[in-house]
């Protein structure tokens, strides 16, 4: 099993991208660095409250209905945390991942409570590594289209 700094460098990095890369593709931007500043802040100060804000951010957004783009950004968040959608790959299958093979190397056949806990401690780790990566990304796309 790789190290998360290894996973930071390669799977959430490439998948932060991706998902930064889809949102550019769809909505072509539009997301202020308010909102970018604020999303990586609540990531790294209380990463298990990044689902809470996004769908906050994704109402408020999509009721305004006059600023598109932001309240798809909010719903790309959720989408990469795995809250809503169908994806592929989400964080919260990534994390259940993690947090089962833990399990499996100790011989464990963890409790619903358990798996729930280790989960979210992976959680703690790695929304950060990904929003991060997410809001970084984001930030590149744009100046490129700026320039």
């Amino acid at each position: 099993m790789p190290t998360l700094d290894a996973l930071a460098d390669t799977e959430l990095h490439e998948k932060a991208q991706e998902f930064a890369d889809r949102f550019f593709q769809e909505w072509g931007g539009g997301v202020s660095d308010s909102q970018l500043n604020g999303l990586r802040q609540v990531a790294m100060q209380d990463p298990l409250k990044v689902a809470e804000l996004a769908k906050r951010q994704a109402d408020r957004y999509g009721k305004l209905g006059g600023d598109k783009p932001t309240a798809h950004f909010w719903r790309t968040v959720l989408l990469a945390l795995g809250e809503t959608g169908n994806e592929r790959w989400s964080i919260k299958k990534f994390v259940e991942k993690l947090a089962s093979q833990e399990f499996a190397r100790a011989g464990i056949t963890p409790s619903k409570n358990q798996l729930r806990a280790a989960m979210d401690e992976w959680r703690r780790r790695v929304i950060p590594l990904f929003m991060v990566s997410f809001c970084v990304h984001y930030q590149y796309r744009r100046s490129l289209r700026q320039s």
